[in-house]
């Protein structure tokens, strides 16, 4: 089935692309001719050279026709031998260029030279520079054989106030001459054509209709030649000979049976001359002649536009048959209850993230507690990563530093840009052959495991790990696209195609959820080091004295010095408590980012140097004896999936006040193991001053904390990583 759509896609395709280069070939190569009236004339001037006697024929309303006028009409036309043709209009269905160069195909098998006046078809689908181009200027005139003919534009491209300037001069030009004929689109006699609402035509004013009419009876105008929807009418008004002539093949009227012909105008010394020549048609029934006429009239427009239309119906078959093949196909949309433990193997599993170790931060911080609790559990994991400038810790097995292509730099913020061409990423992933494929960003190194997973039909888990709309400003283009919908998109996207997601949370389950992800999401935090707690009495008394030096509160935050995790709300709460209470206090902000500098002027604007330190990033190793040095945690980013460093904290026996936001709500039990709190400084410094100012409920919640985070230690949350991995092994 899968080759059978394959084959008919292509197939379509191919058609599309063949008919799309012979569109491109007839644009480019057969609409060359140009200036056709100017030429033509040039040849009626010379043929009716010192010549009294002369025929033309008038033919309306041709339209692109093939069965009347290409095969039926124009053999007749050339068979009464006239001087020249004149068409009043309307000889081609639109103005695409298709249209005119089928035109031109036709007229080139006269015999005869032609003259096209312009019409309404002629300008429609901006047709009107086609016209100009390939026939010429929309209202002329010239003399030839004792007569003088002028073409008039009624489709509004020319002005009627223009136009009634230049004909009242070609009018006097013309009394030397015997005749005087006018050609024009738009008809003087019969009935006039109602206005259309918003896709009207134009039509030319009442005033400037008596103009005409009454100029051309004062200055002895021979004959009127136009077009109209009706086949054929004659009028002669103050003089003057009106013929509308609409039966060259086009459009079908419904109230008569069709009168296809032409006019034929013979010019001699006794006078003036006109007869209609009609086709010949055989006596039918009146339905089988409106049915004939019906499909001449189909089989034209095929004839004109089959490209256009075999594009348009490929593309269209290609669209439903695309839906079809996808609404039929057989899915099933249930859990398979297989075993999600395949014999316990141990697995080969490779890893793609766009930051990593010696880069401090969650998500870094993560991947390699994962990386460690894998291995511990006899798994070999390999993980691609970039390579940062300095030395970076060889101690770790089977980091595979992928070369940047540059460093992209905001401040003292590093980002090295990943050189995701190199030949050397996709040979070391062959070679490794991985089972499982975990991926950790939804872009860049992200996309590359991907496609590799793709490529090797091996199943791919991802992390959700980063709000990403949260970190437009490191971008130095299109931060306003980047901040709004495009990174949920593109989350959408490559969480749909990975085999199962992994969300830290609820909420971010919640989230993917809302976006459409639609395959199995399973929550599983990042696994915090409990063994870290466990150390050494003297150097956690040792840190505590160091920063309770004087016996006050200390407040203790950690998280990187960048505008997504809100370091200005957390400075400014930090001035209301101490506006709100006596207690001393002082705060520890662990971490290192592009916003330092700035932030370290804020601090000195809020006066508050003597209050909030700015320690740098600690080892991990370390980063521990804070939390158990620290009294309260605080908290202010909205950027977290998790909030790790929130779960450390509370591993320290440290009560948490946070901003409730996606990944913080689902860690923080409200009046248990800390407080949760609106995006609102004055409620949030309340419950800091709260905890400041009740040791034993600070007690408490350190206490609640403590046993919250023993259920995420890294050995549990690697061994429920294992389990989802033998799930996915399993469905696939």
């Amino acid at each position: 089935m899968k080759q059978r759509k394959r084959f008919i896609i292509g197939s379509i395709l191919a058609v599309i692309i063949v008919f799309t280069l012979m569109k491109i070939y007839v644009m480019i190569f057969e609409s060359s001719f140009h200036d056709l009236n100017i030429t033509n004339i040039e040849k009626i001037e010379k043929k009716l050279q010192n010549k009294t006697s002369f025929s033309f024929a008038v033919v309306g309303n041709v339209e692109n026709s093939i069965d009347i006028f290409d095969r039926r009409l124009l053999p007749l036309i050339n068979a009464r031998k006239p001087d020249f043709v004149i068409f009043t209009g309307n000889s081609v269905m639109d103005g695409a260029e298709d249209k005119y160069g089928a035109l031109y195909k036709t007229l080139e098998k006269l015999t005869s030279p032609f003259i096209l006046a312009v019409g309404d078809n002629e300008v429609s689908d901006f047709g009107a520079k086609r016209f100009y181009r390939h026939i010429g200027p929309y209202y002329f005139s010239f003399a030839a054989g004792n007569a003088y003919f002028i073409f008039l534009d009624t489709t509004g491209q020319t002005s009627e106030k223009w136009q009634r300037e230049w004909l009242l001069s070609q009018l006097e030009d013309a009394r030397s001459c015997r005749h005087i004929f006018v050609v024009m689109n738009q008809p003087l006699i019969g009935q006039r054509r109602k206005k259309k609402s918003f896709f009207k035509k134009y039509q030319m004013s009442e005033n400037y209709r008596l103009f005409l009419q009454r100029t051309f009876a004062a200055s002895g105008v021979s004959a009127v030649f136009s077009a109209d929807k009706d086949f054929f009418r004659k009028a002669d008004i103050q003089g003057v000979s009106y013929f509308a002539t609409g039966g060259g093949g086009g459009e079908i009227s419904l109230k008569r049976n069709p009168f296809y012909h032409f006019i034929e105008v013979k010019v001699n010394s006794q006078g003036l001359d006109c007869q209609t020549v009609p086709l010949a048609e055989q006596d039918q029934p009146l339905l089988f002649q409106l049915w004939k006429s019906i499909w001449f009239q189909i089989h034209s427009w095929f004839y004109v536009t089959y490209i256009n239309f075999t594009l348009f119906f490929s593309i269209i078959f290609s669209i439903l048959y695309t839906l079809y093949t996808t609404m039929a196909e057989k899915v099933d949309y249930y859990p398979k209850l297989e075993s999600t433990d395949p014999g316990k193997k141990q697995l080969t599993i490779v890893m793609f993230t766009n930051n990593y170790l010696p880069f401090v931060g969650g998500v870094p911080i993560a991947i390699a507690r994962l990386k460690k609790g894998l291995e511990k559990l006899g798994h070999r994991v390999y993980l691609f990563a970039p390579r940062y400038e300095g030395e970076e810790d060889s101690s770790e097995q089977n980091i595979i530093r992928c070369k940047p292509l540059f460093h992209y730099r905001k401040g003292n913020f590093v980002v090295p840009v990943t050189n995701i061409f190199a030949t050397g990423i996709k040979e070391k992933f062959r070679d490794i052959k991985p089972d499982i494929v975990h991926l950790h960003h939804p872009y860049w190194l992200g996309t590359v495991g991907l496609k590799l997973a793709k490529k090797y039909q091996t199943p791919t888990v991802y992390t959700y790990h980063t709000r990403l709309e949260q970190l437009n400003q490191y971008l130095p283009l299109f931060r306003n696209l980047a901040g709004g919908r495009a990174p949920h998109m593109l989350i959408k996207h490559f969480a749909n195609a990975c085999d199962a997601i992994i969300a830290p949370t609820r909420s971010t389950k919640m989230y993917l959820r809302n976006l459409g992800v639609g395959k199995l999401i399973e929550i599983l935090p990042t696994g915090i080091n409990l063994e870290r707690y466990r150390n050494d009495p003297k150097q956690r008394q040792q840190l505590h004295e160091q920063l309770k030096k004087g016996g006050e509160i200390i407040l203790f935050s950690v998280f990187r010095l960048s505008e997504e995790k809100n370091p200005y709300f957390l400075l400014d709460g930090i001035r209301r408590v101490r506006e709100k209470t006596n207690i001393p206090f002082t705060c520890h902000i662990a971490g290192d980012g592009p916003e330092r500098k700035k932030i370290k002027k804020y601090i000195h604007k809020l006066g508050l140097e003597k209050t909030v330190h700015l320690l740098g990033n600690i080892n991990p190793k370390e980063i521990t004896l804070y939390y158990q040095a620290a009294d309260i945690f605080i908290f202010s980013s909205q950027a977290e999936t998790q909030g790790l460093v929130i779960l450390e904290a509370m591993a320290g026996s440290c009560p948490v006040v946070a901003i409730d936001a996606s990944g913080i709500s689902d860690m923080i039990i409200n009046g248990s193991n800390g407080f949760k709190t609106k995006d609102d400084l004055e409620e949030w410094s309340r419950k800091v001053v709260t905890l400041m100012e009740n040791e034993e409920l600070r007690r408490q919640l350190g206490s609640n904390a403590r046993e919250f985070s023993r259920g995420f230690s890294i050995e549990a949350m690697a061994a429920r990583v294992v389990r989802l991995y033998y799930q996915v092994l399993a469905l696939k």
